[in-house]
């Protein structure tokens, strides 16, 4: 197992690609990108995770929060506030 770490854009959907079963760890800000740290099998298949980006103020995308949304944290970038969740 190792620690690998990954880039979000900053948009409101984006999938990522990460090994299957992948333990997100931590949401931040790191320069001037949104990252995230993920305990991760590097031998494993990957999978795609859905990542949505919302910034305070903004309309919640129209996902299914029961079915598998998940918050991951919120992120102070540049004078702003994005809160993340993650799908599968």
């Amino acid at each position: 197992m190792k620690i690998w770490k990954y880039q979000i854009p900053l948009k409101a959907k984006s999938v990522i690609e990460l090994p299957c079963d992948a333990r997100i760890l931590q949401v931040q800000a790191q320069g001037n990108d949104i990252v995230f740290w993920a305990i991760v099998n590097p031998h494993a298949s990957v999978e795609e995770r859905t990542f949505y980006v919302v910034g305070t103020g903004q309309s919640l995308p129209k996902i299914d929060y029961e079915d598998g949304i998940t918050y991951r944290g919120t992120v102070q970038l540049d004078g702003f506030v994005w809160h993340i969740f993650v799908g599968v």
